[in-house]
């Protein structure tokens, strides 16, 4: 495990806290009641999320098109899957990420599962491996053997991160005993994929699964820093040397599936998820962070690997 995202986190969660605590001492005086410290340290960290969560809806529903009639929601239904929204920010920005080997712990030996692959979790921008705890638990149930990376340098190119991955998955192959892994990828972690996909070929991969992926660019890419953010724009030369290469080089695509949401406030436009050389999955009513904890997600997920 890369701990690099995870002190970073945990690092601004103290802070976040510390905030709160001195803002109660400072409007309430000392000493200062429980209650209001309490409140005080998780508003404090409540309203980045709270930030990040209305600024990516303001500009997807903004500049989004209509959805088909039959992914249409009404206010109600997105007023809930924006507080869903929020509440997954917290609980993986705020308690996963910075706790990885708290959650994850150590990894164990893998192995396939009759005639399943390995299923290798590629995370997405600025997250980690400590996102999948609850979508691994799900796979796991339904009979899949996974293994969470982190892939970095969090800022640099999604190309480094490529690099990152094919030695995770050449790790696992060795460990498990076994010639190829699936791949399941949140966010940017699908262009990672792709990446390693251009790079290395598909001898080792045996399935990609994307989940909420930017394949053509989003817009909210541009609120980003990093290299990473700068290829996830929208028209970037190296989305479209991508694209290139996979039309080219049609012996390096594996079996691939892309699930995307019509209200996924962090895609925009949201049929940017849709890859164009896989099989689509489009659905409704789901957030960007709210995939990583979904029942439904995971299932078609499964199915898609199964």
């Amino acid at each position: 495990m890369n701990g690099t995202i995870a002190r970073s986190y945990l690092a601004l969660l103290i802070a976040l806290l510390a905030l709160g605590a001195g803002s109660a001492r400072l409007l309430a005086g000392s000493p200062v009641n429980p209650g209001v410290l309490l409140g005080a340290m998780l508003g404090a960290v409540l309203a980045p999320a709270a930030v990040a969560v209305a600024l990516t809806y303001a500009i997807s529903t903004g500049r989004a098109t209509p959805p088909p009639p039959e992914f249409a929601i009404g206010r109600l239904a997105l007023a809930a899957a924006m507080l869903r929204e929020l509440a997954a920010h917290v609980i993986v920005f705020a308690v996963l990420v910075p706790f990885e080997r708290v959650w994850m712990g150590r990894s164990v030996p893998l192995r396939a599962s009759g005639d399943r692959d390995p299923v290798v979790l590629v995370h997405g921008y600025l997250c980690g491996a400590a996102a999948w705890w609850r979508f691994a638990r799900l796979l796991e149930a339904g009979g899949f053997a996974t293994r969470a990376v982190d892939v970095g340098p969090a800022l640099g190119s999604i190309d480094d991160m490529a690099d990152a991955l094919a030695r995770h998955v050449e790790e696992i192959v060795g460990a498990a005993g076994v010639q190829r892994v699936s791949l399941v990828a949140h966010s940017m972690g699908g262009l990672v994929c792709r990446a390693y996909l251009r790079r290395y070929g598909a001898a080792r991969v045996g399935r990609l699964v994307t989940i909420g992926t930017p394949h053509d660019g989003t817009r909210v890419a541009r609120l980003g820093i990093g290299t990473d953010a700068r290829q996830m724009e929208p028209g970037s030369g190296w989305l479209a040397a991508l694209a290139a290469h996979e039309a080219a080089a049609t012996a390096a695509r594996p079996q691939a599936v892309s699930i995307f949401s019509y209200h996924d406030n962090y895609i925009v436009p949201p049929a940017s998820g849709a890859l164009a050389w896989a099989r689509h999955v489009p659905l409704a009513g789901f957030g960007h962070v709210e995939t990583y904890f979904s029942t439904r997600v995971a299932a078609l997920v499964a199915e898609a690997l199964a």
